[in-house]
């Protein structure tokens, strides 16, 4: 860690201003095109990640051999040449595509698109009811809707993972809970980057994400601090792996806090205990603050339930809530409900209250945040 100290914290900004300073003229090949992936532009422009071989079979293959170490059930789940490990996009720009995973005795990954159109999502849920699920990975809100379309989807069966994997957004608790009561299965959370790969994984103890140290290092940086190895702060990585695009003290956007113990699982070192991410932490309304965390265990507890919601500050007196309705569902009941159980809560905060469809939360192939 003290090596690093000799080099500067890069944001995202330098880095795009800078951009040739951290790319190797020795990958310099056509071939190499398709060794990049593209951040999904969420919060801001998308940023190509230039990837070498190596780097690049492990972003795609020993990642998921690093999931095998904490799901003791995948490696018997799995079928060497058949399709057996699931990974569900909802992003525009991503193709259906097939990949062989040595790493995982020879099963196949198959990536699958949905939220196109009705047909193809009642494609995807009737292919999903008929495979062998060894693993189903992807983005929480994505995980949730595919949730939804199986139980609306009618007919014999649902689909049945062995394991479920979530990475790509934050993992809210009720999101988890949907995830889990209906596909029957645990969900084992991952902190993942573009520009890094595996950062953390989740273990059976649900103590934090512990830090996967054989490819990169974390630091935080508190504000006006130096960066450290444990604190609360803005993420730093450091991607050893990849020679052909640097990633050094290189500040993702996220915040979160970092400890350094043992846990019951083995893992000893660092452990991220708290990734807010990108949200906000709280909000200004009437007397005094409103923190997000308790807005959002005033909606989770809303029956009938909300599907999804958003919060904003719509200026220094109001709290904006912009909420989707469960398909299905009472809308007006919902409304009620969520406005009766903000007001007994915050009696001394106003809230605006907004149903929206689902896209005006998160567009397709985005990351969903709820609290702005």
């Amino acid at each position: 860690m003290r090596d690093l100290d000799r080099f500067p914290v890069i944001d995202r900004t330098e880095h795009d201003e800078r951009r040739p300073d951290f790319l190797s003229t020795s990958f310099d090949d056509p071939r190499l095109e398709a060794l990049k992936i593209s951040t999904n532009g969420t919060h801001g422009a998308s940023l190509r990640v230039a990837w070498d071989l190596p780097s690049f079979f492990d972003l795609n293959h020993a990642s998921y051999l690093r999931l095998s170490t904490v799901l003791p059930t995948l490696f018997p789940s799995v079928v060497a040449g058949e399709p057996t490990v699931f990974v569900i996009s909802d992003s525009p720009r991503d193709v259906r595509a097939s990949i062989v995973m040595p790493s995982l005795s020879g099963t196949v990954l198959r990536k699958l698109v949905s939220g196109r159109d009705g047909a193809t999502d009642a494609a995807l849920v009737t292919h999903l009811r008929r495979s062998r699920v060894a693993l189903l990975h992807g983005k929480p809100s994505v995980l949730v809707n595919l949730a939804g379309l199986d139980q609306s989807h009618g007919g014999a069966g649902r689909i049945a993972p062995a394991n479920i994997v979530c990475s790509g957004e934050n993992l809210y608790p009720d999101d988890r809970a949907r995830i889990e009561a209906w596909f029957g299965c645990p969900v084992l959370n991952a902190y993942v980057a573009s520009e890094t790969g595996m950062i953390g994984l989740e273990c059976e103890q649900r103590a934090g994400l512990h830090v996967v140290t054989d490819h990169l290092t974390v630091e935080v940086a508190p504000d006006d601090e130096p960066p450290r190895a444990t604190g609360t702060g803005q993420v730093l990585v450091t991607n050893a792996l990849n020679w052909r695009h640097v990633f050094v003290r290189y500040r993702v956007g996220d915040r979160a806090t970092v400890t350094s113990d043992r846990c019951d699982c083995g893992h000893e070192g660092q452990t991220v205990v708290a990734l807010p991410g990108r949200e906000r932490a709280a909000y200004r309304s009437g007397a005094g603050a409103v923190a997000a965390d308790d807005i959002g265990t005033v909606i989770a507890a809303v029956e009938p339930p909300v599907r999804q919601y958003q919060v904003t500050q719509a200026d220094d007196h109001r709290i904006a809530i912009r909420w989707v309705p469960e398909p299905g569902g009472a809308p007006e009941l919902t409304a009620g409900a969520l406005a009766t159980a903000l007001h007994r809560r915050f009696p001394a905060a106003t809230f605006d209250l907004c149903p929206v469809g689902a896209a005006a939360i998160n567009s397709p192939g985005g990351k969903l945040r709820r609290f702005l």
